[in-house]
């Protein structure tokens, strides 16, 4: 059996029972597999971009329907003469 492996990252060879890398000093995975990290947003940052994206849609409404009413009036006033 071996006693040394590859590490994924600087692909030195390191003691199979390491937890870090000697070289390059990053963390291994158990029994050196590559597996992707997983990507975890925190929840405030995903409630925080809601509301954000929330908050734009309301205002571009609010401004659509306020700008309206003028068109509305213009359109009277025109249709008026």
């Amino acid at each position: 059996m071996k006693s040394t492996k590859l590490c994924p990252y600087c692909k030195e060879k390191i003691k199979r029972e390491a937890i870090v890398c000697r070289y390059c000093h990053r963390e291994l995975n158990d029994a050196g597999s590559s597996t992707k990290a997983q990507c975890q947003v925190p929840s405030w940052v995903l409630a925080g971009s809601i509301g954000v994206v929330l908050g734009g849609v309301v205002t571009l409404v609010w401004a659509f329907v306020k700008e309206r009413r003028h068109w509305q009036d213009d359109f009277e006033d025109w249709k008026g003469n």
